[in-house]
């Protein structure tokens, strides 16, 4: 019984550990990047890859799924609200918004930043 707690112990030790790794400037940076389209074609796919990147990511279902939001029903920890936005140059901009209601910010920042780099293409 000892031994296991102590298992126990050194397992929630490493998971604090991995959350408060700290984040490299390349990540952070992808994730504050402005995703706004240039052209219409370009929103479509960016839109689409929005979309695959929840269905393939996100293990609550897509709630919402119109031409400016989807949204996940927020099954577990996570939910997702993804929005597409017409700017004043009459090109748009998608902002993304997810809940972690568990978990730490620097994970939070990771998921934005994947995200944002598979909706780019990159």
């Amino acid at each position: 019984m000892m031994a296991r707690s102590k298992w126990l112990l050194a397992l929630g030790v490493a998971g604090l550990a991995a959350c408060a790794a700290p984040l490299d400037s390349a990540t952070i940076a992808d994730a504050e990047l402005a995703l706004t389209c240039n052209n219409e074609a370009q929103c479509t796919r960016y839109w689409q890859r929005a979309q695959a990147w929840l269905a393939q990511n996100v293990p609550a279902r897509l709630t919402t799924a119109t031409d400016t939001v989807l949204e996940t029903d927020g099954g577990g920890d996570k939910a997702w609200r993804i929005v597409r936005e017409r700017t004043d140059g009459g090109l748009s901009r998608i902002r993304v918004y997810p809940t972690c209601e568990q978990g730490c910010s620097n994970d939070k920042v990771r998921v934005i930043a994947d995200l944002k780099r598979y909706i780019a293409g990159r």
